[in-house]
């Protein structure tokens, strides 16, 4: 019951309450472990990657579910380990079960990698409902690629008629991003995805 209310507090944007039902939830033994996931999410979710990490690899420990461990290869990410990080989203990603926002992270981490970009495209294609910034990810992974009618199409997608008198800007933009060596860094991991919050 504890966790069913430190869901609806979550759902309802009351973190601090949330927070508070979780730790009242740590003194039940059958919710410890999903106590970790879920307030090693939140405190991701927050970019407070010092406190979310002991807590994601608890939770990986009791409860090695895609969704914990891909937001603590996220969390690695944030923390500046790369390669640990990479592992993690990879080891999400061979689950039946892997998370949309494992295919998006694996999908910046190899948009740096030229020789990888039809497997980065194909992996932010498949997180293409994740958010809206991954039509842009994907429009500068088009780009990168030398896909430039499929980047050009992604980009209006986005835009839609509304805004359409935007898109040369856009196309400038993606076309820049395109140009650096490290775009996953300019389309910022922990601006665009959000941790996946296991239930």
């Amino acid at each position: 019951s504890l966790l069913l209310k430190a869901q609806t507090a979550l759902e309802a944007g009351k973190i601090p309450e949330c927070l508070q039902d979780l730790d009242k939830a740590m003194k039940v033994p059958s919710a410890v472990p999903y106590v970790y996931g879920l307030r090693g999410a939140i405190y991701l979710a927050g970019g407070d990657v010092v406190k979310a990490l002991p807590d994601l690899k608890e939770a990986v420990q009791v409860m090695p579910l895609p969704g914990n461990i891909s937001n603590l290869g996220y969390a690695y990410l944030l923390s500046g380990d790369r390669e640990l990080g990479e592992q993690l989203v990879r080891r999400a990603l061979s689950s039946p079960n892997a998370p949309t926002q494992a295919r998006y992270l694996m999908g910046l981490l190899l948009l740096d990698r030229k020789s990888q970009l039809n497997e980065a495209c194909e992996d932010l294609d498949r997180a293409r409902n994740l958010t809206l910034s991954v039509h842009m990810a994907l429009a500068v992974c088009y780009e990168r690629n030398g896909m430039e009618d499929a980047s050009n199409l992604e980009i209006r997608q986005l835009l839609g008629t509304a805004r359409a008198s935007m898109f040369d800007f856009w196309k400038h933009w993606v076309a820049s991003v395109a140009a650096q060596p490290y775009p996953s860094a300019l389309l910022g991991l922990h601006v665009a995805s959000a941790p996946t919050v296991q239930r």
